[in-house]
């Protein structure tokens, strides 16, 4: 297991907790944390605190977003299918991996720029055409 990620609203509980793990740890799989572990306040509107960046995502207390360099790169690809006026095999691959990103997230804006541009139906289809081949 690499990351750990646990939330409550009294840190004094999250340091207990890191405690009781770090024992189970030591004592029983002889392992131990990393010395860099954190405990914070998550970011809210009436609360100073901060997001927790973590596999691509932005979590605060309320919403989900992608990271911006995730949007950047999300936009820019909608924008070359735009562009070419068809999307290769990895292109389509890539955008519906977004897409699924997207979802998923509250980038409201994001999902508008990409959905109302691009059919994912057309790019699926790319996509089996494409599987059908190599099998």
């Amino acid at each position: 297991m690499d990351d750990m990620v646990f939330f409550n609203s009294d840190k004094k509980h999250l340091h207990q907790i890191k405690n009781q793990i770090e024992e189970y740890l030591n004592n029983k799989l002889h392992l131990t944390i990393k010395e860099n572990w954190q405990v914070f306040l998550m970011h809210n509107k009436n609360e100073q605190g901060r997001f927790l960046d973590f596999m691509g995502f932005r979590f605060y207390r309320n919403r989900v977003t992608l990271r911006r360099k995730m949007v950047l790169k999300a936009m820019r690809k909608a924008r070359k299918i735009c562009k070419k006026g068809y999307a290769t095999h990895y292109d389509a691959k890539q955008l519906l991996t977004y897409k699924g990103w997207i979802q998923k997230t509250n980038t409201f804006n994001l999902k508008w720029y990409i959905v109302y541009r691009i059919s994912f139906y057309n790019l699926r289809k790319i996509i089996s055409k494409h599987d059908k081949k190599i099998n």
